[in-house]
């Protein structure tokens, strides 16, 4: 997805060996301190409070009303937060590691220090929050309101900023590192030595910002083209908030993180040509025929791809947030972990496609087919799936909150653990489709199960 990014982190992987025999354990990825993905697999494994846990007299649930609640310090890892109201709530220190907090107003919440890791938080109103020397890694903020907000040294690497609202944020010192930022609104933002390296900011607006002392490496700029650019690793980009001697920790394949890893491949290099298409933000190859080839990491934001021949092709870790992909064909294609946050896709094709954990917040998907796709622990958050075709798919532990779903086809779709917060599913057809522990429109939990596996 950022220059240099993907094959570092890799690098540091230990595979394990995938030849096991079918009675034995399932093969595994043994992921290190430096791994990019190391503090999502710590924090999976902290305890999540149940829907409907009361903690310090707030109800933790989608759409509760806590405004002012006094959780510093709260142990929150995983939960759903979805429209909560939290707006001037003392999060100080608190454990909100891979929690949604998708459409939740939070304005001027106190969240100094704390434990944001893997974090969903698209279109979250966090205006005038302060966030100093919080831990945002690999959080997914796509779409969110941080106007004014305060991030004073926060660790926010590999964080996704995709079209989020930063007017006159103070993020001085902070570390953006190997993150996504396109389409983000900077005006009048403070980035006095904040770390930018690896930074993706195509089509970011910087107007006014104050940048003096910021470290740029292989910084994609607002316009595409490559700040200071260097072969390898830059020097201080950062791959992990822990220390190297924080111990490994294993992922076997059921885990959504084992597709993304096993998905990786090269990175292609921005401005490489392949079919007579650069591959590089901006870049218009409308009916490209690009079927089969590998694009893994690649940079496509803002790409013009309409009525593509995308057919099993590889874009894992690919960025093509506000692609405009009406009409491409990517049935069979490998999209894991890629950020398609905006993109215009109305008709496109995904059927059979991997969109493992992949980020499609905000997506027009309108009429498109992801019939038999596998979306597990994918962000659709706010998308337009209208009279779209998910037969079939595996939606297990997908966020769906705020999206329309209106006389979408969604028969025999595994909806286990998913969250349908807010969205909306009037015509939709749902007959045959699993519900498991599937939190619906309202926020109630729809078929709630000790577990949803076999």
């Amino acid at each position: 997805m950022v220059v240099g990014r993907i094959a570092a982190f890799f690098a540091a992987l230990v595979l394990s060996a995938a030849t096991a025999a079918a009675a034995g354990p399932p093969p595994s990825i043994t992921v290190r301190a430096n791994n990019i993905f190391y503090a999502v697999v710590v924090a999976g494994r902290e305890p999540s409070p149940a829907i409907g846990t009361r903690v310090h007299g707030c109800v933790i649930a989608p759409r509760t009303h806590c405004p002012r609640a006094r959780l510093g310090g709260a142990k929150l890892s995983g939960v759903q937060l979805q429209y909560a109201r939290l707006g001037g709530a003392d999060l100080r220190s608190a454990r909100l590691s891979l929690a949604d907090l998708a459409y939740a107003r939070a304005a001027r919440a106190d969240l100094r220090r704390a434990k944001l890791t893997g974090a969903g938080g698209a279109y979250v109103d966090l205006r005038y929050a302060r966030l100093d020397h919080a831990l945002l890694w690999l959080g997914g903020f796509a779409q969110a309101d941080l106007t004014h907000a305060s991030l004073v040294g926060a660790e926010a690497g590999v964080v996704s900023l995709t079209g989020a609202v930063l007017r006159g944020a103070d993020l001085r010192g902070a570390d953006l590192s190997n993150g996504l930022a396109d389409g983000a609104d900077f005006r009048g933002a403070d980035l006095r030595g904040a770390n930018l390296s690896n930074l993706d900011l195509a089509g970011a607006n910087m107007k006014g910002a104050r940048l003096s002392g910021a470290t740029l490496c292989n910084t994609i700029m607002p316009d595409g083209t490559v700040s200071h650019r260097v072969r390898g690793v830059c020097p201080e980009a950062r791959f992990s908030p822990y220390p190297p001697s924080a111990p490994p920790l294993r992922v076997h394949k059921p885990d959504p993180l084992y597709t993304v890893v096993r998905a990786y491949g090269p990175q292609v290099a921005s401005g490489t040509v392949i079919a007579g298409c650069a591959i590089t933000s901006f870049t218009r190859c409308p009916s490209a025929k690009l079927e089969g080839h590998a694009l893994h990491g690649a940079f496509l934001s803002y790409a013009d791809l309409r009525r593509a021949n995308l057919i099993n092709t590889n874009i894992s870790l690919g960025d093509l947030a506000f692609a405009q992909l009406a009409a491409a064909r990517l049935a069979g294609s490998q999209l894991s972990g890629a950020a398609l946050v905006g993109a215009r896709a109305r008709g496109a094709s995904f059927a059979r496609a991997d969109l493992v954990l992949t980020a499609m917040s905000g997506a027009d998907l309108r009429g498109a087919s992801l019939r038999g796709a596998t979306a597990v622990a994918a962000a659709f958050d706010g998308s337009v799936l209208a009279a779209a075709d998910l037969r079939g798919s595996n939606l297990v532990d997908i966020s769906l909150a705020g999206a329309d779903l209106g006389g979408a086809d969604l028969r025999h779709a595994n909806l286990s653990e998913a969250s349908l917060v807010g969205a909306h599913l009037q015509g939709a057809r749902l007959s045959g489709a699993i519900f498991c522990n599937t939190v619906m429109p309202d926020g109630r939990v729809r078929n709630p199960r000790r577990s949803c596996g076999p």
